[in-house]
């Protein structure tokens, strides 16, 4: 499931944010992360929870806690 799918389905009361989203996948947003890329920009939304809630749903789909996905994101910011 993409990422936008995922927000609209998860946070109907915000689907207009949600429809923001670009359509890429959590492995995608991952990568984005570890890499240092521009997270909002590749999400194409800039919102901090929003940021938040995906970091969250990928922190479930990694089988971590969300502070090792947020640590990572924070370490790799350029």
């Amino acid at each position: 499931m993409n990422i936008r799918k995922f927000y609209i389905e998860t946070y109907p009361k915000d689907r207009d944010l949600g429809k923001q989203l670009r359509p890429i996948s959590f492995g995608r947003l991952y990568r984005a992360i570890q890499e240092g890329e521009g997270v909002y920009g590749t999400m194409g939304v800039v919102d901090s929870v929003v940021r938040e809630r995906l970091f969250l749903e990928l922190a479930e789909q990694l089988g971590v806690k969300y502070k090792v996905v947020y640590k990572l994101w924070l370490d790799n910011v350029k």
